[in-house]
């Protein structure tokens, strides 16, 4: 498996060369790919549904060691 991820790994980052070379300079994106939800009052176990969503975006930048930024845009009521 882990050979298999770095050959992907290797195609993605001759892919992500390619567009930058090619086609833009920056990629803009949410960093957040949904809104954090509340965390319950006594319980702390992962929920992979929502720890998926928030980071479904930065996947590729993770992935294939692309630097990024996070800047911050706006605010969401805690209600």
């Amino acid at each position: 498996h882990y050979l298999h991820a770095q050959r992907i790994r290797t195609h993605m980052i001759k892919v992500m060369d390619h567009i930058f070379t090619t086609q833009c300079d920056v990629i803009a994106m949410p960093t957040c790919g949904m809104f954090p939800a509340q965390l319950q009052d006594s319980k702390y176990e992962a929920n992979f549904t929502v720890t998926g969503g928030l980071v479904a975006t930065n996947f590729i930048p993770n992935f294939t060691g692309i630097p990024s930024v996070s800047c911050p845009m706006g605010c969401v009521d805690g209600n």
